[in-house]
């Protein structure tokens, strides 16, 4: 399953609210969020709904902000390299300001998984 929808706080609690109205039955095993952010509204939202999360379904985010890691929350997370994300971009944009004609490159940079209790794995 796959929602789409704004990537803000609203947004995902508009997907989380279209998977808490689902059946128990044909609710998702896990959602990932594309953001920290988002990931927090699913996990409002389904709680709201009822429904167990970390049991029933597991929710994880993208961006490894520390405030995932309130008990609140407490989200399994892929942390960005921000920090090497600017550098690689400022390299990237005086390079090309000094020489226009250079090539098109793709710099990849790993995450780092933070794995956290009630948003983690289904305990199924």
């Amino acid at each position: 399953m796959r929602l789409d929808g704004q990537p803000t706080y609203e947004g995902g609690f508009e997907a989380g609210r279209c998977i808490a109205a689902l059946p128990a039955t044909q609710r998702p095993d896990s959602f990932y969020a594309v953001s920290d952010i988002i990931a927090w509204s699913v996990l409002d939202v389904l709680r709201l709904g009822g429904v167990a999360t970390g049991q029933d379904i597991a929710v994880a985010g993208f961006d490894g902000l520390s405030q995932s890691a309130r008990p609140m929350y407490d989200l399994t997370t892929v942390e960005q390299q921000v920090v090497a994300m600017i550098g690689s971009g400022l390299d990237l944009l005086q390079a090309r300001t000094r020489d226009k004609g250079l090539p098109d490159e793709t710099i990849s940079l790993r995450g780092r998984l933070i794995e956290q209790g009630l948003s983690g794995p289904k305990g199924r």
